[in-house]
This record gives C-alpha cells, sequence and structure tokens, in this order.
C-alpha cells in the first residue's frame, strides 16, 4: 500500500485556485450518502445528453463493467429509480455509453456505439411515451459513407443526437466516423431513415487519424453550438478550443460572420473561432462541455495541461521499503470561456490535480489527459460543476458566477468520500427548483476505459 504523505504535500504545492473564488461554507458529504442511480454504470463526456429531466422524471443512460447498455428513470415523486437493460455484454468501454434524446411525442431515443470499430450506431425508440419499459426493435444506423470516402478508416464512436423543431423537427446525429473525424448525419423521418453521412469537422492532414474532439448542444429549435480542438492533446503539439455554430443552413462564427453554407462541410478548424490558442498559452487544452446563454451567448468550459508528465515527478516508499518514482501530471488547469458580444473573455478556475485514472505502479499512464471533468449547467451557464482532487480524493463541487466569469464562489457537493468522484454531468432541463441537478461516476476502480467499476451517483441524500 502506498505512503501518501508526499502524495498530500505535492498536492498542497500544487493547489492553485483563482484568487478571485470565495468559499462558501462546506455543505459536501461523503459520496457513499448520496443517491446512487445506477450501481454499476459508466460513461465516457463525448456522447451527449446523458440525462434528461421531463415531467418529474430524470432519465439517465450509461454503460456497465459488464458492457450493459443502461437506461434509467428516477420518478421524483416516487424517489424510486426504475432500471432497464437494452442490451447485454455489448462492449466493455466508457466509450459506448448511451446518449439521449427526447422527442415531440415524448417517446425516448437511445443512440450508442462501440469504440472505434465497424459496428454501425445503435438506435433505440421507446414503444411509449415517458416509458423505459419497452422498446421497438434496435436499428442499425449504417451511416459513414464508405464509398465517397473509400481511402479512410471507416469505424464509429460517440453519439451526439439533437432535432431542430423550426426545421420540422430534422434529426441531427454527430459522431466519430470516416476517417476518425467528426461526422453529421440528418434524419427527416423521426430515425426512420438517415442521409449518409459527412466529414463535418477536418483539419489538415499532417498525420493518420488526426481526430478533433467535439461537444454539442442545441436550442432545440434553430441552432446547434459546437466546441472542439484540433486533435488529441497526447498526439498534437498544440490544441486549441475552437467554436462554431450551425443555424439555417451555414455555420457561423461567434460574432455572426458565416464560416461556410452547410452544403460545403467540412470546415476547417482554423477558419472557426479561435477560444483558446494552446501555442500562446503554453498549455494543450481538450474541451469538457458546450452551452449558451440567455443571450444566445455561447459559453465553453475545457482544461489546459501546462506540464508534461515527464516533467514533473513524485517519489514514495512501499511497505517493504522500495522506492518508486513515476510521473505525476499535477496540472489539469479548468478555464471557462464566454462570448460577452464582441469576444471571448477566458477565465482560469482551478487546479483539479492530476489524471483520476488508478495507474499501476511503475506503469506509464495511456490518459494522463483524463482530468476529473467540469460541466455547465445548461440551464444557468453561470454554474458549473467540476471534479478535483482534494486530500487525495476527487470530490464533486458546485461554482456559481453572477459577472459572466471574474469572479466566482463555490460550495462543495462531495467531500470526506472514500472513493474518486468523476465526470460530472449536469442534467439537461432540469430547472433551479429541480432536486436532482447533477449526476457523476463514484469510482470503485478505475484503471482504464476498459477496466472500471463505478456507480452512477446524484446529488439527492439518502433517505
Amino acid at each position: 500500500m502506498k505512503f501518501f504523505i508526499t502524495l498530500t504535500i505535492i498536492l498542497f504545492l500544487f493547489a492553485c485556485t483563482t484568487n478571485k473564488k470565495k468559499n462558501l461554507k462546506n455543505t459536501g458529504f461523503p459520496a457513499k450518502e448520496y443517491k446512487t442511480i445506477n450501481e454499476d454504470g459508466t460513461w465516457c463526456w463525448f456522447s451527449d445528453p446523458r440525462a434528461v429531466y421531463l415531467d418529474n422524471t430524470t432519465y439517465i443512460a450509461c454503460v456497465s463493467s459488464l458492457g450493459n447498455i443502461d437506461i434509467s428513470a428516477y420518478n421524483h415523486k416516487t424517489k424510486e429509480t426504475q432500471t432497464h437493460t437494452l442490451r447485454e455484454a455489448y462492449h466493455v468501454n466508457d466509450h459506448a455509453s448511451p446518449s439521449l434524446l427526447i422527442t415531440p411525442e415524448d417517446k425516448i431515443m437511445i443512440f450508442y456505439t462501440k469504440h472505434a470499430q465497424k459496428i454501425p450506431i445503435q438506435m433505440h425508440i421507446s414503444k411509449n411515451p415517458k416509458d423505459i419499459s419497452e422498446w421497438e426493435t434496435v436499428r442499425d444506423l449504417y451511416v459513414n459513407d464508405t464509398i465517397t470516402y473509400k481511402k479512410y478508416g471507416k469505424s464509429y464512436t460517440y453519439s451526439n443526437p439533437c432535432q431542430l423543431s423550426e426545421e420540422k423537427n430534422k434529426l441531427f446525429i454527430f459522431w466519430r466516423g470516416i476517417d476518425f473525424k467528426p461526422n453529421v448525419s440528418t434524419s427527416i423521418d423521426g430515425g426512420q431513415t438517415w442521409t449518409m453521412g459527412k466529414i463535418f469537422i477536418c483539419p489538415e492532414r499532417i498525420y493518420k487519424n488526426r481526430r478533433p474532439y467535439l461537444k454539442v448542444t442545441s436550442d432545440g429549435k434553430q441552432k446547434i453550438h459546437f466546441a472542439f480542438t484540433d486533435g488529441h492533446p497526447r498526439r498534437e503539439l498544440n490544441n486549441n478550443i475552437y467554436y462554431a455554430c450551425y443555424t439555417k443552413n451555414a455555420m457561423y462564427k461567434a460574432n455572426g460572420d458565416k464560416i461556410s453554407e452547410w452544403d460545403s462541410i467540412p470546415i476547417e478548424p482554423k477558419n472557426s473561432d479561435l477560444v483558446y490558442n494552446a501555442k500562446k498559452e503554453g498549455a494543450k487544452a481538450w474541451v469538457w462541455d458546450v452551452a449558451y446563454d440567455e443571450n444566445d451567448f455561447p459559453v465553453i468550459v475545457f482544461a489546459t495541461f501546462p506540464k508534461d508528465t515527464k516533467d514533473c515527478h513524485i517519489s514514495y516508499r512501499t511497505n517493504d521499503s522500495t522506492k518508486i518514482t513515476e510521473p505525476y501530471f499535477a496540472n489539469h488547469i479548468y478555464y471557462y470561456a464566454r462570448w460577452d458580444g464582441t469576444k471571448w473573455n477566458n477565465s482560469k478556475l482551478v487546479n483539479s490535480g492530476k489524471w483520476f485514472p488508478n495507474t499501476k505502479i511503475n506503469k506509464k499512464e495511456k490518459e494522463a489527459n483524463y482530468s476529473g471533468g467540469i460541466v455547465i449547467d445548461h440551464e444557468n451557464p453561470s454554474i458549473v460543476y467540476l471534479s478535483r482532487l482534494i486530500n487525495g480524493v476527487f470530490e464533486i463541487e458546485k461554482w456559481h458566477t453572477h459577472d459572466f466569469g471574474k469572479t466566482w464562489k463555490s460550495e462543495a457537493i462531495t467531500m470526506n468520500s472514500a472513493h474518486d468522484n468523476v465526470r460530472p454531468f449536469a442534467v439537461r432541463n432540469a430547472k433551479s427548483d429541480n432536486p436532482l441537478q447533477v449526476l457523476w461516476m463514484m469510482n470503485r476502480k478505475y484503471i482504464s476505459y476498459t477496466n472500471y467499476n463505478s456507480a452512477i451517483k446524484a446529488n439527492i441524500k439518502n433517505d
């Protein structure tokens, strides 16, 4: 067993919050005291939405440690949770976590894929409105255009659906598809048929399978907002954060300048809004969430990584006095970016600590950029929920700004927990009076995205 004295000292020395933050009283509790929605559930953060509120029920989708695809419904009146397994042993991989969409008829649609395989996107539609007990036959969405892009890779990963009422309820789905790029397909008949996918974002192909990471949100009427990167921070010398918006068959920057007609996609990141310049700031970034405020101005949160693992190490001794020296990625810095109508304003929030996977002793962490996570409350984008390392454990906090990110107040949701609490997700459509605002993963074990054991927790105290 490790001794944590050295680790605690380093965490204290590296703790770095903005000097414009004010702590509120500690209101948090150990994670075990919060309600468990799914005893065996996990998710990645590039398939959204993962939880949606509708008429006194919150619907939550996840993938289990056995690879089961699960959908849960938490009834706010009865305080009971119903869980239905859509697929058993589908894929032991957190990238297979599903996304949700509520149709105009209040039926539930679920989309999911395996990780980087040629298996098509899977789509389920509930037989009845607001009911997770019965489902139509699963449909295979072979939407990768393997003819137009025949020389490129043909796998599927992630799913991000949305629907626009002012375009006759046209459905859009975004995924990582052909050439490892963000792809898009649409449906005008409620998901019965889909167009062949097109590459949506395509940076310069300076290496094979260069893959921008994409976050998506929509007003459900006429706009879809996007935040994305050049690629994976592990592969990029400088990984920037970009923004673009779709409306009325064209792509735009935040100031309204047109990027391209929709028929002319893909777009290049360099032609969209540069929100965060990694080379200028001296640190790579990875996107976490995108939302929009009451003025329809976009808001983005992301993490940056000022130090590479080779530059920062931690030493400790095991029980048999063996000295171990291993890399320690001490700086995962969260940022909050908000468009004010004229320019992007980036606010540094906090150093959240290191990666959260439980790296084996003397093994290099393959996913050193896996932060605890930060998300925006899409109903009030002046609120964010984040996970950061406190006393050796990742805990969930709520941060609130009244001046568009200049100053912040925070409060603990979890504290003194026995297990890491990571990848928070703010429930979509949950109004301010909704008792269930945020969900997260409580990790009993997380070695990698194929070796994990987590529970989905909610910010509701146990009875």
